[in-house]
């Protein structure tokens, strides 16, 4: 149990709309260790949801998103399964994390925000129970078409498909199962599991879709670092290069393909280069990467398809379109500008349109999630988060101020 009693007590006492979590004796209390632990789960999993929450970062299906749908599961399951609790019992709670939490952590007792973090909460729950819902009764069809066929073994493929649909770990697939007499094929769940995983992971890819983008993991820097000794990137000079750009003389540090450093490349391979100076604007703040080329002396030419920041490198991927390149060559860098002066402008609109919407909208529900900008189609995505339906005259209001900030010609800076 990783939650003691004096923190566990006012959940249980003082969320008077539900019986079942403040009614027990204290005998009952202390006699049962797996209802202490069940009720642990709620108080652990609900602080976590409501500090994280406060902070913005929002219930979804990916990185940190995806970690707060699975915790949020997690204590709703462990409510309705083990304690019969009622349907919202789990957002009901944020009042208590807020009260016992608000005068250490002032954030919490911010104007709105407890609101906030309720409906979002509440609008993941309710989600959650209807795949609970729909669950439970795709795994009664999976149970009559294994009993039809003859077997008492549900295979590992369903139980699966459950878990990543339904939200339902395999334990208690377990559970329902031994209730109608049967079993679990928990290895073929595993397996099912594992290549669900790696197909999701994909391949990220760069330039047309036909490149694997090559990552910079922290061992890898730390090879770069302590053992190779290559300082960190300069890439002051890419702010100089004006509207129509200029070559930029650098030299290559280092070669990775993702697996191993090179010492040298031929044409054809795909490559990710660390150089002394970059004029190159690696993807940050929303803004993707610029693109170019890195030419020789001797005519060698490869195609920068993409650049990200890894501490204090920037990596430079790309494809050797002709010739070699060995590290420590001398190149000439140069910025596909007709690129970088379409992307410019829209990475600007992304926050004028962030402004207008935060005047409209209430601050704390309007939450910038990033821009893309395609290379193909010049132009952006703006995806920002609001809990409840915008009525079309907040619009109205927000293409006014848009328009004004071009009206007035507001400087950039």
């Amino acid at each position: 149990m990783n939650l003691s009693l004096s923190l566990l007590f006012p959940f249980l006492f003082q969320s008077s709309p539900f019986p079942p979590l403040h009614l027990f004796s204290f005998h009952s209390l202390f006699s049962s260790h797996s209802l202490i632990s069940h009720h642990s789960v709620i108080v652990d999993h609900i602080r976590t949801l409501t500090f994280s929450v406060t902070d913005r970062i929002q219930i979804g299906n990916v990185g940190r998103g995806y970690v707060l749908k699975r915790i949020l599961r997690r204590g709703v399951r462990f409510g309705k399964q083990f304690l019969h609790l009622p349907d919202g019992f789990f957002a009901r709670l944020v009042s208590v994390v807020i009260s016992m939490y608000g005068s250490a952590f002032p954030e919490l007792i911010a104007e709105g925000n407890e609101k906030y973090v309720t409906t979002a909460v509440t609008d993941e729950e309710n989600a959650f129970l209807a795949n609970w819902v729909q669950g439970e009764q795709q795994f009664l069809k999976i149970v009559a078409r294994v009993k039809k066929s003859g077997a008492t073994v549900i295979p590992g493929e369903d139980a699966a498909f459950l878990y990543q649909t339904g939200g339902f770990p395999v334990d208690l697939t377990r559970i329902m199962a031994e209730d109608a007499g049967m079993t679990v094929d928990e290895k073929g769940f595993e397996a099912a599991q594992e290549k669900h995983v790696e197909a999701s992971k994909g391949e990220t890819k760069v330039g047309d879709g036909s490149t694997k983008t090559i990552v910079l993991e922290t061992a890898h820097m730390a090879i770069l670092n302590n053992e190779m000794k290559i300082p960190g990137t300069d890439d002051s000079v890419k702010y100089e290069l004006g509207d129509e750009g200029k070559a930029v003389s650098s030299t290559i540090q280092a070669m990775f393909d993702g697996s191993i450093f090179m010492d040298e490349i031929s044409e054809g391979q795909n490559i990710g280069i660390v150089m002394g100076v970059t004029p190159f604007y690696a993807e940050q703040g929303g803004q993707v990467s610029d693109i170019g080329t890195l030419t020789t002396s001797t005519g060698a030419t490869l195609e920068i398809l993409d650049c990200k920041k890894y501490g204090q490198y920037t990596l430079h991927q790309g494809v050797v379109r002709s010739g070699s390149f060995k590290v420590g060559d001398s190149i000439e860098a140069n910025v596909d500008m007709t690129v970088r002066n379409a992307i410019l402008p829209n990475h600007t609109m992304t926050h004028i349109l962030n402004l207008g919407l935060r005047n409209v909208l209430p601050q704390d529900q309007v939450d910038q999630k990033g821009m893309f900008f395609f290379i193909s189609f010049f132009f952006f995505v703006f995806p920002f988060y609001h809990f409840i339906f915008v009525p079309d005259f907040f619009f109205s209001i927000f293409h006014i101020f848009t328009n004004s900030t071009f009206f007035f010609s507001s400087q950039v800076h």
